[in-house]
């Protein structure tokens, strides 16, 4: 059995000890001559997986490290009978971790004074982790979430409410084109002029469900983007008129690793009838001062901005981007 990997992906020896070849590709580069004898595909969010690449190919299982699925084309998977594993979840903690990050190197640089009402746009796993983090830093917290406003037992208000009445603004919800209440541009012209004068706008979510256009004539909101419109061909201008600005690793942490991989290893195991495995890691629960003394997102955009400087064609860009996505303080 043979598999193909995303090369940033770890631990994948440890686990896949079953299959006979593991290839591992940069996962921009993976191309479908890659995959005519693989049975596997393990895959991030920079691998476009779709009939282009999997046509004619042997895969059958494929699995992806991350919670978002807006790189894979389910309706194509699911009319070959290919299974799909994603690690949904797995980075929750990662992410409420670097908002935790963010939130104190604000509060620092006195960012956050007579901001005490946060919305949390998006209740899945990980916008309820965040909505826990600021209760707990006493911050009265609202929520919006039309799917999910009937089963949870939080604050729930409207989407025109939240967005004018809130200090503090962080989005959680997939990116998503179809259904009853689509997120892509959910975050509109319109939405971005109502939003406070000196609020903060955390997205860690997708870049399309802000309309960047628009955002880049709003020149009153603290803006925290962690993702952005068109990865890895991404707007100078806006990551040049933002306050935090990261690239698209909210969710890398080391533990956030160890769950994706180990999550698509078992979802493999139980597809191919293989023992599950788990992997051992210690984790200790630091407060957010202890997060920041291993990672400083106020210098980290330092270092991202400044890594454009002598970018001349979108191609650069892109590789700067994809570069920058690699190089960064891995938390723990």
């Amino acid at each position: 059995m043979k598999i193909v990997t995303d090369d940033k992906i770890p631990h994948i020896s440890r686990l896949f000890t079953d299959c006979d070849e593991i290839i591992y590709l940069p996962g921009e580069k993976i191309t479908r001559a890659d995959l005519i004898d693989a049975d596997i595909l393990l895959t991030r969010t920079v691998t476009r997986v779709d009939q282009a690449l999997l046509e004619n190919t042997a895969i059958r299982f494929v699995g992806t490290a991350t919670t978002g699925i807006d790189h894979i084309d389910t309706v194509y998977l699911d009319k070959k009978n290919i299974t799909l594993a994603t690690a949904a979840g797995a980075n929750a903690e990662a992410v409420a971790e670097y908002i935790a990050c963010c939130v104190t190197a604000l509060k620092k640089n006195k960012f956050l004074e007579n901001k005490k009402v946060v919305g949390i746009i998006g209740c899945g796993r990980i916008g309820r982790l965040v909505a826990k983090l600021f209760e707990t830093l006493g911050f009265q917290v609202f929520c919006y979430d039309p799917l999910l406003k009937e089963k949870l037992p939080l604050h729930f208000i409207s989407f025109e409410k939240l967005i004018l009445t809130c200090d503090i603004i962080s989005i959680h919800t997939p990116l998503t084109k179809t259904g009853s209440h689509p997120t892509f541009n959910l975050i509109n012209e319109a939405a971005l002029k109502k939003i406070k004068p000196g609020a903060i706008l955390f997205n860690t979510a997708r870049g399309d469900i802000i309309d960047e256009s628009a955002l880049l004539n709003i020149k009153n909101i603290i803006l925290c983007l962690d993702v952005w419109k068109n990865e890895p061909h991404i707007s100078l201008e806006l990551l040049h008129n933002v306050t935090i600005g990261t690239p698209h690793i909210a969710g890398y942490s080391a533990q956030a690793k160890y769950r994706a991989t180990e999550m698509i290893y078992n979802a493999a195991a139980e597809f191919f009838a293989w023992g599950k495995k788990y992997l051992q890691t210690d984790k200790e629960k630091n407060c957010a001062e202890n997060f920041l003394s291993h990672y400083n997102p106020l210098a980290h955009t330092t270092q991202f901005q400044n890594a454009f400087q002598h970018c001349k064609t979108n191609d650069d860009i892109a590789k700067i981007f994809i570069d920058e996505r690699k190089n960064y303080s891995l938390r723990n």
